[in-house]
């Protein structure tokens, strides 16, 4: 089964993500930059859902810091936010992020987006 790994900070926005995709995914949890990297590191992931405004690590560090990592080089990383500023999309986009989509999205959109790209 592939693996996704969600990093957000709040509760609320992981537990509905991870009721979504627990039925056709293994879903790992992180409540921020820092602890996603380090189950990561531990981890072979298939796809990784950031927050983009999480503590001690935005989801565009925590990007450059996997983009560093071998195995995840070509992972396909995708940011989950409220942030629709063009300049944080293309910062998101030089760093290696590969979707960026508007919280509170179709659930079913998102499914078809992730069997698309893992």
């Amino acid at each position: 089964m592939k693996k996704i790994l969600l990093a957000d900070d709040s509760p609320i926005s992981r537990n509905l993500m991870k009721t979504l995709l627990l039925k056709d995914y293994e879903v790992l949890e992180a409540q921020n930059g820092n602890q996603a990297l380090s189950i990561a590191k531990e981890n072979i992931i298939n796809l990784f859902l950031l927050d983009l405004n999480m503590p001690d690590m935005s989801g565009i560090t925590l990007t450059k810091e996997l983009r560093k990592e071998s195995q995840y080089q070509n992972t396909p990383i995708i940011i989950l936010t409220s942030e629709v500023r063009d300049e944080r999309k293309q910062e998101g986009k030089e760093a290696g992020v590969n979707g960026w989509i508007v919280k509170d999205v179709d659930q079913e959109k998102l499914l078809d987006v992730i069997k698309r790209i893992i």
